[in-house]
């Protein structure tokens, strides 16, 4: 039920966040659009366009949030958890980025994996530092009772 929540979450904030990132690109473009152009020219409608721009943002979400159980995995390295997280939340990011014509071609593709995985060090450098100094915290109360 508790994975459930997260996945319901997940899609939820990816929603937002896509279309957060559509309103700023269309405030640098000058006049609100609610896609790339090439994307949305593909429907019939932009409503469909949209639709479908929104269940992929949906699904990133999804992926996005479930792919935290990785990291919870105490039998693998961190080196390794942090490679299986990193693919699990970079692939599916660019096959969505190239589905919806954020970047065609192939440095297109290679510029938004470079911004992405600059994102991603420091969101983990963040955690990684946070963490440590949560276990020292702890640590330091432990050897402060332990006294006592």
């Amino acid at each position: 039920m508790e994975q459930l929540k997260k996945m319901i979450c997940g899609g939820f904030i990816g929603i937002g966040i896509g279309h957060l990132l559509n309103l700023w690109f269309s405030y640098i473009y000058g006049e609100y659009v609610p896609g790339v152009p090439s994307f949305l020219k593909q429907y019939d409608s932009i409503l469909t366009a949209v639709t479908i721009q929104t269940i992929i943002y949906m699904l990133l979400g999804i992926i996005q949030a479930s792919a935290n159980t990785i990291m919870k995995n105490e039998k693998r390295s961190l080196l390794l958890n942090t490679v299986l997280h990193f693919v699990v939340i970079i692939l599916p990011l660019l096959a969505a980025g190239y589905y919806l014509h954020w970047q065609r071609g192939l440095t297109g593709i290679l510029s938004i994996g470079l911004i992405n995985t600059i994102i991603y060090c420091g969101i983990w450098l963040a955690n990684y530092f946070y963490i440590k100094s949560q276990i020292k915290k702890i640590n330091q109360k432990i050897k402060y009772r332990t006294k006592s």
